[in-house]
């Protein structure tokens, strides 16, 4: 709610912030640590390429809400650390780069569903490059989508809500769950 009680000790705006800083400190940890998992190079570019996405898209939304924000690609190992708000052109160089990386490495179909694709770190980027007034960029990303990649848009706009349908052309990112009423069984 947008009103007297939206303040910095809220607990929408604490969760929100929370929430994305989490994000952002756990795809640094996977990132950081990747190399002593054992698995495929190809596993490997994936997963980095993912967590840079969440990365990505988590300090684009900070940034959005409050802009006056620290950014960092180093997973933290202390808690006793002093933390300064990070330059606009830093925050953005770091979206951009992490997003621009992405895109070099992830497929436009996804591996299983609700994984990021291609098209998701493409529209992430022209969303970005939006706010940049960099407006080229902006329509390469969103043609990119359109013409390259396996999506289009859907001939009745009613099916783009179709819930038996979610997986559907049009879609470039689609999270599955199941809504669960309170007491019910699982």
């Amino acid at each position: 709610y947008y009103d007297a009680n939206l303040n910095p000790t809220s607990w929408t705006v604490n969760s929100l912030w929370g929430q994305y800083y989490r994000i952002t400190e756990r795809a640094n940890s996977i990132i950081d640590n990747a190399e002593t998992v054992e698995m495929t190079d190809e596993q490997r570019a994936q997963i980095i390429a993912e967590a840079k996405c969440f990365r990505a898209r988590a300090y684009f939304t900070l940034y959005r809400l409050w802009e006056n924000i620290y950014v960092t690609d180093e997973p933290s190992r202390s808690l006793d650390i002093e933390i300064f708000p990070s330059e606009k052109e830093a925050i953005f160089d770091l979206i951009r780069n992490d997003l621009d990386d992405a895109i070099s490495t992830l497929d436009w179909i996804p591996a299983a569903k609700g994984r990021y694709t291609q098209a998701v770190a493409r529209h992430l980027r022209a969303d970005l490059a939006l706010w940049e007034e960099d407006y080229e960029e902006a329509e390469l990303q969103a043609k990119a989508i359109i013409e390259q990649g396996p999506h289009a848009l859907l001939d009745n706009v009613r099916d783009v809500f179709e819930p038996d349908d979610l997986d559907h052309a049009e879609a470039l990112y689609v999270m599955h769950f199941n809504l669960v009423e309170p007491g019910s069984e699982r």
